[in-house]
């Protein structure tokens, strides 16, 4: 049930708290679905923000070492770590969500080791940015 009263609709298999959390808005919530069994990737490199679909697919592939047609959230961060994109298969096409900050930096692991591996929740938490 939203603030408002009215009644959330959400295909089957969809976790509802994983969307509030993630996504936090009432009308990004009504517009996004993914399976509740969709894992959060980071990619702990810094990433050129003005990579669109093929060039952070490629990163998926090769520097996460995940399958970018598998479902799973990838979520990729820039080196001053003020925007984030995250990039998702949706069975007949690619979805991009970008944030950028406008003060304050995402706290954002960077680390060598390619990939990191995250809760729904510690998305949201790293979606909604601090200063």
């Amino acid at each position: 049930m939203l603030g408002d009263g009215r009644r959330l609709r959400i295909r089957k298999g969809v976790d509802e708290e994983t969307l509030r959390a993630v996504f936090g808005s009432r009308r990004a919530i009504e517009m996004l679905s993914f399976p509740a069994a969709s894992k959060v990737y980071l990619c702990t490199v810094p990433c050129d923000m003005r990579r669109s679909f093929d060039g952070l697919s490629m990163m998926a592939e090769y520097i996460i070492r995940c399958n970018p047609f598998s479902g799973h959230l990838l979520v990729f961060c820039n080196r001053r770590s003020d925007r984030v994109k995250i990039l998702y298969w949706d069975r007949d096409g690619w979805v991009i969500w970008y944030k950028r900050l406008e003060a304050g930096t995402f706290q954002f692991p960077f680390a060598e080791t390619g990939r990191k591996e995250i809760a729904a929740w510690e998305l949201g938490v790293l979606w909604r940015g601090s200063t």
